[in-house]
C-alpha cells in the first residue's frame, strides 16, 4: 500500500492459497488413513487449483501493469532507505510467499545465463532468451522436476548441438527417462548424449534419443537391471559396440543379461563389455572361435567374406559351449579380452534364453516411457516438486517483466 500497490487481489489470493493447503492437508491425511480413493482426488483437485490460482495471479499481476508499479516504486525506496534487502523480503512474501527473494532471482538468473554459452541464438535475441526460460519452467512444470535439472540437462545436450528447438527436445527426452525410471536426470542426459554419439547418430538425434529412452524404461522395468546400471553401462560401450557392428538393442540386452547374472555394477558391466567387443574380432579370438566349430564369416550380398553379426556369434557360442563338453575357459578368455572379463562373457553366453527376452522388450519398446510416465507423475513428490516450480516460475516471471531484477543491478551497481 504504501508504494501505490493494490493489495486486495493479493489478500485474496493469499487466502485462497491458504484455503486450498488446508483443504490438500486434510484430504492427504484422511487418504492416508482410510486408503478411500476419494481423498486421494480430492487432493488432486486442490493441488490443480494452486496452480490454476497461482497462473491467474500471475496474469492479473502483469496484465495489469500493477507489478511494474509495485516493484519500480518498491525500488526507488529501498535506494533511498537503503533496506532493499528487507523490503525485498517482505515484498515477496506479499506478493507470492518465500520463493520470491533476491537470492531465488539470482540463482534463476545464473543458470539461465549459463544456457547462453552454449546456445548461440538465445544470447542474441532477448525474445527467443525469454522464449527458452518459459520453455524450460514448463518442462519443470510437466516432469514434476527442479527448474535447475532442466538447465543442467539443457547446457548438456546444448554443447553439442547448439540449437534451441533440438536441445529442447533432447533435454525432455532425458527428462522423461529420469522420470520414467526415477533416477538421476544428470545420469539420464549424459546416457543419451553417449549413445547417440556411439552410434553416430548426431543427424537424427531426437528421433534416436527416444528410441533409446523407451528402450532403456523397458528393460529397466521388465529385466534385473536398475536404469543407473544400464545407463552406466550403456554410457561406457556403446562407442566400441558401433564399431563392430552390435547394435543398440542388442547391447541394451547384453548389458542387463550380465547384470542380471553378476549383480555387477553399470561401470564394471560396461567397461567388461568394451574389453568384450575390442576383443572378438582379434586373429587369437577368430582362430579360437574356428576351432570350436563356430563360423566367424558369411558372404555378403557383393559376394565377399565379411564378419558374421557378434551376436549371432555369441549365441553360438552359447548354444555349444552347453552341449560340447569341452573346457572353454580358454576360448571365454580369448573372447572377452583377458581373465578379468571371464565372468562377464559366461554370464552372457551361458543364459541365451535371458538375452532373447530382453532383446525382444527393447525392440518391441516404442511408447513405453510415456505409460509409465502416467505411473510416476500421480505421486505426492512429482505433484509437490510441480507446485514448487509453479512458484519460480510466477518469481522469475514477475522479477524479470517488472523491472526489479534490473533495479536491483542498479542498486548493486
Amino acid at each position: 500500500q504504501q508504494v501505490g500497490f493494490d493489495v486486495r487481489p493479493v489478500q485474496t489470493y493469499k487466502q485462497e492459497l491458504a484455503l486450498l493447503n488446508r483443504e490438500q492437508e486434510n484430504n492427504y491425511r484422511l487418504w492416508k488413513q482410510t486408503g478411500d480413493l476419494k481423498y486421494k482426488e480430492a487432493f488432486d483437485t486442490a493441488g490443480t487449483s494452486v496452480k490454476s490460482l497461482t497462473r491467474e495471479m500471475k496474469s492479473y499481476m502483469l496484465a495489469s501493469g500493477q507489478a511494474e508499479t509495485a516493484m519500480g516504486a518498491f525500488a526507488r525506496r529501498a535506494y533511498s532507505h537503503a533496506q532493499w534487502i528487507v523490503s525485498g523480503a517482505a515484498l515477496s512474501a506479499a506478493i507470492v510467499g518465500p520463493t520470491l527473494l533476491i537470492d531465488k532471482l539470482s540463482e534463476l538468473e545464473q543458470e539461465f545465463n549459463q544456457l547462453k554459452t552454449v546456445i548461440p541464438e538465445i544470447h542474441e535475441d532477448q525474445t527467443k532468451y525469454n522464449q527458452a526460460m518459459q520453455d524450460a519452467f514448463g518442462l519443470a512444470e510437466r516432469y514434476g522436476t527442479k527448474i535447475k535439472d532442466v538447465t543442467d540437462s539443457l547446457r548438456l545436450m546444448g554443447r553439442g548441438y547448439h540449437e534451441l528447438s533440438t536441445t529442447e527436445k533432447l533435454a525432455e527426452n532425458a527428462l522423461k527417462l529420469s522420470v520414467a525410471d526415477n533416477f538421476s536426470p544428470e545420469v539420464a542426459t549424459k546416457a543419451l548424449e553417449a549413445v547417440i554419439g556411439g552410434y553416430n547418430e548426431q543427424a537424427h538425434a531426437v528421433q534416436f534419443s527416444a528410441r533409446v529412452m523407451d528402450s532403456m524404461t523397458s528393460i529397466s522395468h521388465n529385466a534385473q537391471v536398475s536404469a543407473n546400471d544400464l545407463a552406466e553401462a550403456l554410457m561406457r560401450s556403446a562407442a566400441a559396440a558401433h564399431t563392430v557392428g552390435v547394435g543398440f538393442d542388442e547391447l541394451s540386452a547384453m548389458s542387463a543379461t550380465i547384470a542380471r547374472n553378476t549383480g555387477l555394477t553399470g561401470q564394471t558391466i560396461g567397461d567388461g563389455l568394451k574389453s568384450m567387443l575390442n576383443s572378438i574380432h582379434t586373429d587369437k579370438a577368430i582362430k579360437d572361435l574356428q576351432a570350436f566349430g563356430v563360423e566367424v564369416y558369411k558372404v555378403g550380398e557383393d559376394g565377399k567374406k565379411e564378419f558374421r553379426s557378434i551376436s549371432d556369434v555369441l549365441l553360438d557360442v552359447g548354444t555349444k559351449a552347453e552341449t560340447s563338453g569341452v573346457n572353454i575357459e580358454k576360448l571365454f578368455k580369448d573372447l572377452s579380452g583377458g581373465k578379468f572379463q571371464v565372468t562377464k562373457m559366461a554370464a552372457l553366453l551361458g543364459d541365451p534364453d535371458e538375452y532373447l527376452r530382453v532383446l525382444g522388450k527393447s525392440i518391441n519398446s516404442t511408447g513405453f516411457t510415456d505409460k509409465q510416465l502416467a505411473i510416476q507423475m500421480d505421486t505426492i513428490a512429482r505433484k509437490a516438486e510441480t507446485l514448487k516450480t509453479s512458484f519460480e516460475n510466477l518469481a522469475n516471471s514477475m522479477g524479470n517483466q517488472s523491472g526489479f531484477a534490473h533495479a536491483i543491478k542498479g542498486i548493486l551497481d
